[in-house]
């Protein structure tokens, strides 16, 4: 409900398939509410003209977990979201702003916070390029 509310509000009427509404279910929602917010006017946004959203429609926006400390590092381009730089982007931001994740968060245009989700998947510190 939650869902089709978040899309409603970002434009036309638009209707979960019944796997994707099976795939919101079992999505593990690490950044909660919020997630499923940004999610739903992201792919509104992706959506045009249809107005039935699919299981792939989901699929290519919501985030995979994050990875944990023993995981491998992920490799330039693999596992990177939609609208999320590669690991040797933000490794020559990082360089070249020595560490500064505000000054870099200003460059994207983001949060801080979601530079540290971004840092924390390419288990970057940017202590090290201070």
């Amino acid at each position: 409900m939650l869902a089709e509310r978040f899309l409603a509000a970002a434009g036309p009427v638009r209707q979960l398939s019944g796997q994707a509404a099976e795939r919101l279910v079992t999505h593990p929602w690490p950044r909660n509410i919020r997630e499923l917010q940004s999610a739903m006017q992201l792919i509104a946004l992706q959506l045009g003209a249809r107005t039935e959203v699919r299981r792939s429609d989901l699929d290519a926006v919501l985030e995979l977990p994050i990875a944990s400390p023993d995981e491998a590092v992920p490799a330039s381009g693999e596992g990177q979201l939609p609208g999320m730089p590669s690991r040797d982007e933000l490794v020559t931001q990082l360089t070249g702003l020595h560490g500064n994740v505000s000054r870099l968060a200003a460059f994207y245009g983001k949060d801080a916070k979601q530079i540290y989700r971004w840092l924390k998947r390419y288990q970057l510190d940017p202590t090290s390029f201070r």
